[in-house]
């Protein structure tokens, strides 16, 4: 994992496996970016598994590993912000709202592999 270095906070990962094989089936992390914010990322479900509910499970299994008081933040592609939006996220702007310094530099790498119109970020109060 070559961004293992640049992970300074300490991080929740919730793992969804086959129940048959018992074989990891998706995941989500959940980082600590300081007391009282928080950031969701890795979402995935391998595609076999997908349309279930599995990654909404993940969402809010990982979700519930954050203090009730927490400000939790996720970058996306903006045709993804659905799967988010039950979870209370809204769409907020990364050059004028608090969003952490991770994140920001997330952004600027994203906008190297996406269009930039499409990356955004999501916050949950």
């Amino acid at each position: 994992n070559f961004l293992a270095p640049l992970i300074s906070s300490p991080a929740s990962i919730v793992v969804a496996r086959d129940t048959s094989s018992g074989t990891p089936i998706g995941g989500a992390k959940l980082g600590r970016v300081d007391a009282s914010t928080y950031q969701l990322s890795s979402v995935v479900v391998d595609k076999p598994y997908r349309g279930h509910g599995i990654g909404k499970s993940l969402i809010q299994r990982a979700l519930d590993l954050a203090p009730a008081e927490a400000t939790i933040f996720l970058t996306t592609l903006e045709d993804r912000q659905a799967l988010y939006k039950p979870f209370a996220f809204e769409v907020c702007d990364a050059t004028t709202d608090q969003v952490p310094a991770s994140l920001k530099l997330e952004m600027a790498i994203g906008a190297a592999l996406f269009s930039a119109a499409n990356l955004i970020v999501m916050r949950r109060n």
